[in-house]
């Protein structure tokens, strides 16, 4: 439906277990996602994109071959190649050390500062909530 078809493009998802393609590169999971949504993204783009997470220098390496926390900030390279007006986080920093964390956690305060996604975190670690700047509470 065109409903669903809005969905899948303007709604970037990133969840708490990520759902990369462990057998393909970094730069080949990026440019699938934006594929997914009618984007076609140059290597210069791909590694801007990737810069953005602090990932670039990850560009030829295979998913498999990444930490818990590369692979996290890949995800939400891969959420935003979708150029999405709505992003979902789903405990972003679960399974991740304090640096990693706090990795994650400066670049979505980055993505909410561009001004160009609204951003949405679902989570349950203190460290996030703290960098907040709006709470809501589901009790």
């Amino acid at each position: 439906s065109d409903f669903a078809l809005k969905r899948r493009i303007d709604i970037g998802y990133v969840f708490q277990e990520n759902y990369l393609f462990e057998k393909l590169t970094v730069k080949e999971n990026i440019i699938f996602a934006a594929n997914l949504s009618g984007i076609e993204l140059n290597d210069d783009e791909v590694y801007e994109l990737l810069s953005k997470t602090k990932t670039q220098e990850l560009i030829d390496k295979k998913i498999n071959e990444l930490s818990g926390g590369e692979r996290q900030r890949v995800a939400i390279s891969f959420a935003l190649a979708k150029k999405p007006k709505l992003l979902l986080f789903d405990e972003p920093t679960s399974y991740l050390d304090q640096e990693n964390c706090y990795l994650v956690i400066d670049v979505i305060q980055q993505i909410v500062h561009s001004n160009e996604t609204i951003v949405f975190v679902v989570t349950h670690d203190k460290r996030v909530i703290a960098s907040a700047d709006n709470i809501f509470f589901n009790c």
